[in-house]
């Protein structure tokens, strides 16, 4: 065996797109995580989760599932951590089967506290990726909303 480096280890090394991907993904996260620290124990993911709701307005949780393309459980453990905290609430439906979620004013008024913080972390990020990338990132993730069904 060789200690040599492998061609084809440092080919799919250096030029995985969903290793790449990642990459791009936690740095950026690290970004936000910085600027919401002084919400603890709010974190990025209930975030979006919030963004998401109070944009749909009124989701089933399987919409959210969708939307923002994340494992029912962890949904389902972020959705019960946000509703003790007070930032969501349960609706029932007409149909009594499936609840679906709301912002509550506290979640909403969180999110315009958060507002300015989330600013300068995306005006960081911006700073980190380039502004041609950050576009291309955007363009790639809203591309992707209609094929990801």
């Amino acid at each position: 065996m060789s200690s040599d480096p492998n061609p084809l280890a440092i080919d799919i090394a250096m030029n995985c797109l969903a290793v790449r991907a990642r990459m791009v993904s936690r740095a950026l996260s690290t970004v936000l995580e910085r600027e919401l620290k002084p919400w603890a124990p709010l974190k990025t993911s209930q975030l979006n989760i919030l963004a998401a709701i109070g944009m749909l307005g009124e989701p089933e949780p399987k919409d959210l599932v969708w939307a923002l393309q994340l494992e029912k459980s962890t949904l389902s453990r972020n959705l019960n951590r946000m509703i003790a905290r007070g930032w969501i609430e349960r609706v029932n439906t007409k149909r009594g089967r499936q609840s679906k979620v709301r912002l509550t004013d506290e979640g909403t008024e969180l999110m315009a506290e958060i507002k300015p913080a989330w600013d300068k972390a995306q005006e960081k990020a911006r700073e980190m990726l380039g502004d041609d990338q950050a576009d291309a990132l955007t363009a790639m993730g809203n591309g992707l909303v209609g094929v990801m069904r």
